[in-house]
């Protein structure tokens, strides 16, 4: 006789016979009376809109029941939340000792609480709530691809949100930041909606994303001649200045190439009142285009007789 051929012989029936045992079995096996750990979601409601929680209080609480197996099955898999009312709280420290009357067993037939597991008591704090307008930061990762550059200053929208939580926390928050967002290889501008890192779990932000346009464009650059001008000489000196004027670079997006001038910008070198002498002093950039401009040297000779 072949194995496969009784193996396939009314595989139907043979599968459906499988099934029906298994299922039986499961019956049977979830029919027992147990005793398991049940996890209950914690709910706190009704806070008062002044006062808000200002320590993280559990997110859950564990509960040894004792119960058949599709009862407690059916618990774990709809995890219906406890509730704890707050209306009644006042600023200070919320504390309440659970017991078999909070857990939310309705609806459930000749289930028993046997004992709190974790934690058995609920305790946070509470203080009056604050309300600010903060600043958005945005994250920036990478750089944009080779040959092209951010052109310009990120732009969010809007650019600050509402913050509510615990009055001596929200004063000390100067910004919020979003998520890190990556223009790492990026030639165009970006445009996206950015969500913010999320605040504490007891505070809150409304809006929770922003919209952030990041302008990239191709990079140019233009190599500038700037003047030396010399300040602070004393006024029965007489000064040299070596270099008289600086080959400098500009680099920024091609489609303000054209517009720079370099007598709107000066390399300014201060002498400081100082004596007779060959002195070698900074250069300070002036101008509207200085953070974009890159002089060849960052100091020149001057020679005061």
């Amino acid at each position: 006789m072949k194995w496969s051929g009784w193996l396939l012989d009314n595989l139907g029936l043979k599968v459906f016979a499988l099934v029906l045992a298994l299922l039986l079995y499961a019956h049977v096996y979830t029919d027992r009376t147990i005793e398991e750990t049940v996890y209950f979601p914690l709910l706190l409601e009704h806070l008062p809109d002044s006062l808000a929680i200002a320590s993280t209080p559990p997110s859950a609480v564990g509960v040894k029941l004792r119960g058949t197996g599709k009862q407690l099955l059916r618990l774990r898999y709809l995890k219906p939340p406890l509730r704890l009312s707050l209306a009644a709280v006042a600023p200070g420290t919320f504390q309440r000792t659970l017991g078999a009357a909070d857990m939310p067993l309705s609806g459930t037939t000749d289930v028993t609480v046997v004992g709190m597991v974790d934690p058995a008591e609920v305790r946070f704090d509470v203080t009056r709530r604050g309300v600010r307008q903060v600043a958005v930061l945005v994250t920036l990762l990478g750089a944009p691809a080779r040959g092209s550059l951010v052109s310009g200053p990120t732009l969010v929208q809007p650019a600050v949100v509402r913050l509510t939580g615990p009055e001596a926390w929200v004063a000390r928050q100067e910004t919020l930041r979003t998520e890190p967002l990556s223009i790492a290889g990026r030639r165009d501008t970006l445009e996206v909606v950015q969500p913010l890192v999320a605040p504490p779990g007891w505070a809150r932000v409304v809006p929770a994303a922003v919209r952030v346009r990041v302008p990239i464009d191709v990079a140019a650059e233009h190599t500038l001649s700037l003047g030396v001008e010399l300040r602070g000489i004393r006024g029965e000196l007489r000064a040299d200045v070596h270099p008289a004027s600086l080959s400098a670079t500009w680099r920024g997006p091609a489609a303000q190439a054209r517009a720079v001038d370099a007598r709107a910008n000066r390399a300014i070198v201060d002498a400081g009142r100082r004596g007779r002498g060959t002195w070698t002093l900074p250069i300070t950039l002036e101008g509207p285009d200085v953070d974009r401009i890159t002089p060849e040297a960052d100091s020149v000779r001057v020679v005061l007789r």
